[in-house]
């Protein structure tokens, strides 16, 4: 039994990274499919930056949504509600507080290169995440390839702000 439990172990170690690198083209993550001890907080929440809530009670789902997500730098669960985040604790500290059945979990992804003669010519970045046009209202989606928790921006003009550019700004009366 012990031997099958290694041998699990090693297994998602290891296998989304094979998998990953195989079918990856430039910039790509990888990490556990379950967050380590460490990064599993009980009781915390991160407050005003939940951009999509998902209907699960299964943590992994929760999690791995989050992993398969672009804009996702961290989750968190509460009863049968799964909030993706476009912040995490680190990011906005003073919004990391505690809220009692909640539960928040940190991204922990890694970066490597894979294959780069798919690659477009010139192209110094390519992760694949604006392959989805995640930017709104004409903004111009911008790969970033520097670190696992920024991985896109959207520059737009002047009327939009946001992360996708989706909210109108207020106009000033003079």
């Amino acid at each position: 039994m012990m031997v099958v439990d290694v041998v699990f172990f090693f297994m998602c170690l290891f296998i989304p990274k094979i998998l990953c690198q195989s079918h990856c083209v430039g910039t790509c993550y990888s990490g556990r499919l379950f967050p380590e001890p460490q990064d599993i907080f009980h009781g915390k929440h991160l407050k005003g930056y939940s951009y999509n809530n998902i209907t699960t009670n299964d943590p992994v789902k929760c999690y791995s949504s989050c992993v398969q997500d672009c804009r996702c730098k961290a989750c968190q669960m509460k009863d049968a509600r799964c909030e993706l985040l476009d912040e995490d604790k680190t990011s906005k500290v003073n919004n990391f507080v505690d809220e009692p059945g909640y539960v928040y979990f940190d991204l922990k992804q890694t970066m490597y290169n894979a294959s780069s003669y798919l690659m477009p010519p010139g192209v110094q970045c390519y992760n694949g995440c604006c392959r989805s046009q995640p930017c709104l209202n004409g903004g111009t989606c911008i790969e970033h390839c520097d670190s696992p928790k920024e991985k896109f921006t959207c520059s737009c003009n002047y009327k939009f702000h946001g992360k996708t550019r989706r909210l109108l700004k207020s106009s000033v009366n003079s």
